[in-house]
């Protein structure tokens, strides 16, 4: 081939990788760790998205919560016993590269938030207060992941409940659940609190992340935002896992209109 055709030739396929974003020596990053980024919601598509909760990502420095829990910055504990087995579950920071180790259970960005008994049940979760226009109709979402399992580290959850399975591993028949109360309340319990509830593994699956996601409007100037983990069985390891929070406006109620005559000089 001509040398001035060779060059034309490796000027043009040079030129057609750059108009793509694209290199023609990739090996440089093909081995680079892929990173997961937060799907985007209804909210986000339908044009509001802006996330109004503190902290969504559970980043930065966790606070102690007595008696043996860390928690991430913006967020609140709760917990119900209502069965003989119930105990408080405990709350902690589950870091991407901690102890010399990788954590698998961090969806996004560096950290998430751990909530977990051991060979007990537990029902219970965290909340947020957020300021908000009254009326407007809202999205709230998390992430999460749940292991729960007889055995320990790397074992998955199996697929039967701890009653049915004959196997030494078993499950918790774990179920989690979102919440909303419009009137800005921080009593789970409270009748004003709207919950959707996932139940595993028949809605949602062990092991992987799942969106949960609810919606209501709001009824003050004020609403409060619930997670919650309800575990039947008592084995080894009932976990929750929890990542990417968000609360968007799905709607915003339209201000009344005012006539202003024109300002004559």
């Amino acid at each position: 081939m001509h040398p001035r055709w060779l060059a034309a030739l490796l000027l043009a396929v040079s030129g057609t990788f750059a108009l793509f974003g694209l290199t023609p020596h990739p090996s440089n990053t093909q081995n680079a760790p892929r990173r997961l980024q937060p799907a985007p919601s209804t909210a986000e598509t339908s044009g509001f998205a802006t996330n109004l909760l503190t902290n969504p990502s559970f980043e930065g420095d966790f606070y102690f919560d007595p008696p043996s829990s860390l928690v991430a910055q913006g967020w609140r504990t709760w917990f119900v016993q209502s069965r003989p087995t119930d105990h408080r579950p405990e709350w902690n920071e589950e870091v991407l590269l901690g102890n010399g180790k990788l954590s698998w259970r961090v969806r996004h960005g560096d950290k998430a938030q751990k909530m977990f008994s051991s060979f007990s049940t537990h029902e219970g979760g965290f909340y947020q207060q957020v300021d908000v226009i009254p009326g407007s109709e809202l999205e709230f979402s998390i992430w999460v992941e749940v292991w729960s399992s007889d055995c320990d580290k790397n074992c998955v959850s199996p697929l039967e409940p701890g009653v049915i399975c004959d196997s030494p591993n078993t499950h918790g028949n774990y179920r989690v659940s979102v919440g909303i109360d419009p009137t800005g309340g921080t009593d789970p319990q409270a009748p004003t609190v709207r919950w959707r509830e996932y139940r595993l593994p028949y809605d949602i699956p062990y092991d992987v992340w799942n969106r949960l996601v609810i919606t209501a409007t709001a009824e003050a100037n004020r609403v409060t935002v619930f997670t919650r983990g309800w575990a039947e069985f008592q084995v080894k390891h009932n976990d929750s896992y929890w990542e990417d929070a968000a609360l968007r406006y799905l709607s915003i109620p339209e201000l009344p209109h005012k006539n202003y005559l024109p300002l004559v000089l």
